[in-house]
């Protein structure tokens, strides 16, 4: 059976969580109140059908580029996916970092579709 993350490491990630996606959300809000053009901008279908735009790639980079810069921080023995870290080629996704203890997957721009439509109803999911 595994280890468990102790009770104040956690409440240090779960914190961090928040902050980076707080700072990924102001980001994507900044392009989302730029209009259709910039909400659209990078649009690209992905091989399982699926929406990629540049507001994705970017708000994932963003979030992962946090992750890497602490793992041997607080993220020591935490993996983490990230949806738009997908290889189109092989249809499969890149899954980083993967030790055993946790992991944790991440959205950058989750609702895509209701993001284009310049719908309110999307967010950033760590």
């Amino acid at each position: 059976m595994g280890r468990f993350i102790a009770d104040e490491r956690l409440e240090n990630i779960l914190f961090d969580f928040l902050t980076m996606a707080g700072k990924t959300g102001e980001e994507l809000f900044k392009r989302f109140e730029k209009g259709e053009k910039a909400r659209k901008e990078g649009l690209r279908i992905k091989w399982d059908g699926s929406t990629s735009l540049k507001a994705d790639r970017d708000a994932d980079l963003s979030i992962r580029l946090d992750l890497l810069d602490k793992r041997d921080g607080i993220y020591k023995d935490v993996g983490f996916i990230t949806e738009e870290s997908c290889d189109g080629d092989k249809r499969s996704y890149n899954l980083g970092i993967f030790p055993n203890n946790a992991i944790v997957l991440v959205d950058g721009l989750d609702g895509t579709t209701n993001y284009i439509n310049g719908d309110n109803d999307w967010c950033v999911s760590i």
